[in-house]
């Protein structure tokens, strides 16, 4: 059997939606012929999943927040410290233990899966180092990624780098056609390999499949400080609750991950405080639990023609709990075509749109049907597929080398 090295920045028992992706090529490659050994912080990385402010620190983290000039400077420090990402003080180490790996037993290939972009820095060098061929996995873009805080000039500095960092590729991976054509552009090649995001069936082993106990709506995920934003379902939830509507006199949401102040906050703007329950930074075990126990999942996407062919992983674990999704986010997203693909939810774009679906869905709840009503033919990618694509990829690569 062949053994790659993976090198990933998050992995479990973090929570965050960036380690089910190299967690399920550690589990799954070995059934097409590939041993994985793993090179990762030894520790959740700092901030990772950070407790939400509580208290006094709470409300002068809300202050701060609303000052302009805070949140420049904080760009500004974070750009020059921070570069190219929060990950750069685990770059000797990861080099150092990659190479140490090499020199103890045969290694045929090299998977680094980015973000961070850090990750694939090392690859960079440990394939270059070793001679090995190297696949660059990207989960989200780099230096195009609508998330980043950063200004033109720090873009543009970190697009070279990025350029420069992935020529040694000997093969890209990434998750969706969208993301591919981007990064074609980007590093001037057309042989971009998409192999989507998956849910692995094994994970709800053991979880209960019954009748949701009440009406409740459950987001799990991060808000990317804001940019993210429940404000359009808490308009909604408002607006039925104060029309007398069924729906919203018996929908509740339950919010799990970092930011919790972010939902506080726009829950009390709408009236809607004692509706919305905040439980923090679980276990994933706990996360699926409570999705198993909704009515419906809520996706919330950040409302900017930049982000409209992001479909994230998590629609795939959405996918695994066989609960309706409600999705929100611009109109025209490839999410929105894909809901309607597969019949897993419904999208959204307006609170008036987020009303009805809500209403839709409480009287399909209160029939008892709690399940998407899927269409016909359609099926989950799953993670021993998404193992079985890499291995062909790791076996292309290594037959050209």
């Amino acid at each position: 059997m062949k053994t790659v090295l993976l090198i990933t920045y998050f992995f479990p028992p973090q929570t965050e939606a960036g380690a089910l992706r190299p967690f399920y090529l550690g589990k799954y490659l070995k059934d097409y012929g590939w041993d994985v050994s793993i090179v990762t912080p030894p520790a959740p990385p700092p901030g990772a999943s950070p407790p939400a402010p509580r208290g006094e620190a709470a409300a002068f983290k809300r202050i701060l927040r609303k000052w302009p000039a805070f949140q420049i400077l904080k760009n500004v420090r974070n750009s020059l410290v921070y570069f190219p990402d929060a990950a750069r003080s685990w770059i000797p180490q990861a080099v150092r233990e990659a190479n140490a790996r090499f020199r103890s037993r045969r290694i045929d290939a090299l998977i680094s899966t980015a973000l961070p972009g850090s990750a694939h820095i090392i690859g960079a060098i440990v394939a270059k180092q070793q001679s090995a061929p190297w696949i660059a996995d990207y989960r989200d873009l780099w230096t195009e990624n609508p998330y980043r805080p950063f200004g033109h000039v720090r873009n543009s500095i970190e697009r070279s780098l990025e350029v420069s960092v992935l020529r040694r590729a000997a093969a890209i991976t990434t998750v969706s056609a969208a993301f591919a054509a981007s990064l074609s552009l980007i590093h001037g090649r057309d042989d971009i390999d998409v192999i989507p995001n998956a849910g692995d069936p094994q994970d709800w082993q053991g979880i209960s499949d019954l009748k949701p106990a009440a009406f409740s709506l459950c987001y799990a995920g991060r808000l990317y400080k804001g940019k993210r934003s429940p404000d359009l379902l808490f308009a909604a939830m408002a607006a039925l609750r104060k029309a007398g509507d069924p729906a919203g006199l018996s929908v509740r949401f339950d919010f799990y991950g970092p930011e919790g102040e972010i939902v506080h906050e726009a829950a009390s703007r709408h009236g809607v405080a004692d509706l919305v329950f905040v439980h923090g930074v679980v276990s994933r075990q706990l996360v699926l639990e409570a999705e198993r126990a909704s009515a419906a999942l809520v996706l919330l996407l950040r409302d900017d023609e930049a982000v409209s062919d992001e479909y994230g992983s998590k629609i795939f674990e959405y996918a695994g709990a066989k609960r309706p999704v409600i999705a929100l986010g611009r109109s025209g997203s490839v999410l929105q075509t894909f809901l309607d693909r597969t019949g897993l939810g419904i999208f959204v774009s307006t609170a008036d749109e987020c009303a009805a679906g809500l209403r839709r869905l409480y009287e399909r709840y209160r029939r008892g049907e709690f399940e998407p009503e899927y269409r016909e033919g359609w099926s989950t990618f799953t993670a021993p597929a998404l193992a079985e694509r890499f291995a062909a990829v790791l076996d292309r690569i290594c037959s050209q080398a």
